[in-house]
């Protein structure tokens, strides 16, 4: 939500159109009208009026689908709403639309009625505020117009902002800027920090040579006065570091805001913000956000090399991103980088540093259980990875090995069994070597045809033993997942043999207590279980599980899957009492490591509540 702009004048009709739209029937309004007239601002002074009030108010991203998806799935997690069935944003619409509590959820800049139509409330207290610039969101509430600010309001504006009492040099200036409220707010900040008068500043707005300065794109105006402006506004900044690189950075970024913590010079922020370049937003200016429309005069200035700030701002997204261990625990902020990545596809078009973050935002979307969204950006990347590199680029089969692992997850791999095929006919010629990456895409295959899959484990074992030897860590991964190939075909005499000789071998190589050794133990323990030798399956496992905890700790995701399997076979068996105490346990570890919602916890607390 965007804070209060210094001197900012509430437009109070458009304030008062929102309070009596409000009722017992969630209503949408749509504020609409042009650029750079204050919408969203219009929009945030209600919504902070309604924080005042005491009622529960969420702000959400609305430029694509998925970043109102991102934005419900996120207000989810608040409401405690949040499972591992990826439902979570219907899941807030079904609780507004029987909250009766007083609610305000407001989509900031939808451009398709389609990316929000889906989760509006029907029913309840909650209201619903949509800004657009668009006229089709019209037919989908109440039309609440913004218009550009009133002469009077113009003056009044550039007076208090500026401290100069003129009133007719700034009724002059303000039909100069066509009273748009965002280049009359760069205005009083140019006037402010050069100590200018009015007519000064005039006479240097006019000597703007917009279409020099400028590579607009043709049918696509400024509004008036608005681009003259900007380039005024941000000309002293543009003539040295930090600031020329935090506005190039903060131009290709989402237009819904960066966080301060990823940007690398907070007095450049702060400079940018007294100039009106930027605004803050969030609990303590938490975000920075920059105008699209200052954003798209930045990025299209004569001379300026957009292709540097790109690869700048890439850099600085890769260089936060984290490993998928963590990506549970830090969904929020992958959730933004998730957006910067969006935001940089968007302006590049098809740079490879920008397909490499769009590969990791697949796995942070699989391992932050947003399977839908997973699959539809996997989907996307791998088209596009064809379309750029060809069917036979090593990129195009890491996105397919993407689009493998979100189909899976969401068990829907049946779904694209001839994009698994030919990828694993690609991978046997072109990439015998990428051994986890095949083993995604063979656990795709295998999940809806495991009896189909076991010659490609096979196959590719053959190649592994011939290129890297026995005893090789990547040659004892693929025999365990040719056994584990086995099992899920029903070939469980097959599959022990191959497990019991396989914990052997990484025994001896690895040792005793490496984790590959113990996950090995666990496999054949769960075979010996399938089989029925409980006797021999259950100290194997508790042997496993005890492993584990030493190696990689307790709430280790190998290791909770172990704990899971444990109680599992000790449950089988009749040692319910057992079985119940190893998921308690297990359960408050997940709950702890990963939180109450995620969905290993609600797969081990569903598993619990089957037992006890």
């Amino acid at each position: 939500m965007p804070r209060a702009p210094h001197h900012f004048q509430p437009p109070a009709d458009v304030l008062h159109a929102l309070a009596e739209a409000t009722g017992s029937t969630a209503v949408v309004c749509s504020v609409t009208d042009g650029r750079g007239v204050g919408k969203t601002q219009a929009a945030g002074a209600y919504a902070r009026q309604r924080v005042a009030d005491g009622w529960l108010v969420a702000w959400i991203p609305a430029q694509t689908k998925d970043l109102v998806v991102a934005g419900l799935v996120t207000l989810a997690d608040a409401l405690g709403l949040r499972t591992q069935d990826d439902t979570a944003a219907a899941k807030v619409r079904d609780h507004l639309q029987t909250r009766t509590a007083p609610a305000l959820l407001v989509f900031d800049n939808v451009t398709d009625p389609a990316h929000v139509i889906d989760y509006l409330p029907a029913a309840g207290s909650a209201q619903i505020v949509l800004t657009s610039a668009s006229h089709a969101m019209d037919r989908v509430g109440v039309r609440v117009p913004v218009d550009l600010f009133a002469p009077e309001t113009a003056v009044r504006y550039l007076t208090e902002s500026t401290g100069r009492d003129d009133p007719a040099g700034a009724a002059e200036l303000a039909a100069g800027l066509g009273c748009l409220p965002l280049a009359l707010a760069q205005a009083a900040a140019s006037i402010t920090r050069h100590h200018w008068d009015y007519p000064t500043y005039l006479r240097r707005l006019r000597e703007v040579a917009v279409a020099e300065l400028l590579d607009a794109r043709p049918g696509d105006q400024y509004p008036h006065g608005a681009a003259e402006a900007i380039l005024l506004a941000v000309e002293p900044f543009l003539a040295a570091e930090p600031t020329r690189g935090l506005l190039d950075l903060l131009s290709v970024l989402s237009p819904d805001g960066v966080s301060r913590r990823l940007l690398p010079d907070a007095d450049a922020v702060a400079d940018l913000v007294e100039a009106s370049l930027v605004e803050e937003a969030g609990p303590e200016g938490s975000t920075v956000v920059m105008h699209r429309l200052t954003q798209r005069v930045l990025r299209e200035r004569a001379g300026h090399d957009l292709a540097e700030a790109l690869v700048r701002a890439a850099e600085l997204v890769a260089t936060t991103a984290f490993p998928a261990v963590e990506a549970w625990d830090r969904r929020d902020l992958g959730d933004e980088l998730i957006r910067h990545i969006d935001a940089l596809w968007t302006n590049t078009g098809g740079a490879a540093p920008v397909l490499t973050l769009r590969l990791w935002a697949v796995r942070q979307l699989i391992e932050s259980a947003a399977t839908d969204r997973a699959i539809d950006l996997a989907t996307a990347l791998h088209a596009d990875h064809q379309r750029i590199n060809g069917p036979d680029h090593v990129g195009t089969f890491h996105a397919a090995v993407g689009v493998a692992q979100a189909y899976t997850r969401a068990g829907r791999a049946e779904e694209i069994l001839p994009l698994l095929e030919r990828t694993l006919e690609a991978v046997g010629r072109m990439f015998p070597g990428e051994v986890l990456e095949i083993s995604s895409v063979l656990d795709a295959f295998g999940s809806s045809r495991p009896e189909d899959v076991v010659p490609y484990f096979e196959g590719h074992l053959g190649d592994i033993r011939r290129d890297q030897g026995d005893d090789h860590p990547d040659t004892l991964t693929s025999v365990d997942n040719l056994a584990r190939a086995y099992l899920e075909a029903g070939r469980v005499s097959e599959s022990v043999v191959l497990f019991e000789r396989n914990l052997g071998d990484r025994r001896r190589v690895l040792g005793e207590g490496h984790p590959h050794t113990l996950v090995s133990a666990n496999n054949l323990g769960l075979a010996y279980w399938t089989a029925d030798r409980l006797d021999e399956s259950l100290p194997l496992l508790a042997e496993a599980l005890d492993g584990l905890r030493q190696a990689v700790g307790e709430s280790h995701h190998d290791t909770l899957a172990a704990a899971n399997n444990l109680a599992h076979a000790m449950a089988s068996a009749g040692r319910t009492d057992e079985a119940v105490a190893i998921y308690e346990r297990t359960v408050a570890l997940a709950e702890s490591a990963l939180g109450s919602e995620h969905p290993t916890t609600t797969a081990l607390r569903d598993s619990l509540r089957e037992i006890s």
